[in-house]
């Protein structure tokens, strides 16, 4: 998944125009609940030819591999991308994830009704586990532009099998607690406006957004509202392209453990582009 730790539900600057091999790097953090993770990725784009028509502009098909490593576990797994119409985008992905072991990682809790604040996850630090998971997920997501309102809503399928005992586990990415083998779903949907802009580049967005996750065999489920930042200056800088800012930040407005605390995620990110 792109954005594994924070899931940020933002729209970064477009990718480079021509047939080209993109670097990316993302250094990525939370606060409530705290986390913190490096993700590095590759990928391939092959841009498809724009037609008169609007709705066939700006296609293409990305493949590539996305790695990313946090204090609890690390994943690598193969990427998808493709954007067959202007206001549609798919993705979909694998990802074999290994626990350490360490710092809250691979936690089984007493039952799906169990809480897991902060304190409650503490309690639980000798139980951590090491072992292998594995993850397959699809994401289509529905895009329009209305002068300088963008809007996005991506719905995320991720199946998950996790390593170890039938029981209830903690799955720190989506921040919610799935059994053994369990589907998790997340619907993110933003509708920022450029304040900034560059010809057809947004230099910074700035608006509403909404997240809701669940997963289906514990029943658990989350509301976030908030707003969203992306501040990309520069089409190139320090020798990066695209250098980012971003932030999701907001309300908790249904969760079983911070309902109605403050959150927020960050993300600082670049690009390298490898032209043929």
């Amino acid at each position: 998944m792109r954005r594994p730790l924070v899931a940020l539900c933002l729209l970064a600057p477009a990718l480079a125009a021509a047939d080209s091999t993109v670097l990316g790097a993302e250094l990525l953090g939370r606060l409530n609940p705290r986390g913190l993770a490096v993700e590095a990725s590759v990928m391939r784009r092959l841009p498809v030819p724009d037609e008169e028509s609007p709705l066939r502009r700006g296609r293409y098909l990305a493949l590539g591999a996305l790695a990313d490593v946090n204090p609890a576990w690390a994943q690598l797994g193969p990427r998808l991308e493709w954007v067959p119409w202007a206001p549609v985008q798919l993705a979909a992905g694998y990802d074999l994830i290994a626990f350490y072991g360490a710092n809250g990682s691979l936690l089984r809790l007493d039952s799906d009704r169990a809480r897991y604040g902060a304190g409650e996850l503490r309690a639980l630090r000798s139980a951590e586990r090491s072992g292998l998971a594995h993850r397959l997920f699809v994401e289509p997501a529905l895009r329009a532009r209305l002068g300088r309102l963008l809007l996005r809503s991506a719905l995320e399928l991720s199946a998950y099998r996790l390593a170890g005992r039938a029981g209830t586990y903690y799955e720190s990415d989506h921040d919610l607690l799935v059994r053994e083998r369990d589907l998790v779903l997340r619907l993110r949907t933003i509708a920022p406006v450029a304040l900034w802009r560059e010809g057809d580049v947004e230099r910074l967005l700035l608006g509403p957004a909404h997240e809701y996750a669940a997963a289906a065999r514990t029943g658990v489920s989350r509301h976030r509202l908030g707003a969203v930042l992306l501040l990309s200056p520069w089409p190139r800088r320090w020798g990066l392209d695209r250098p980012r800012l971003g932030a999701f930040g907001g309300i908790l407005l249904a969760d079983r453990n911070r309902r109605g605390q403050p959150f927020v995620l960050l993300s600082l990110a670049a690009d390298l582009d490898w032209p043929d």
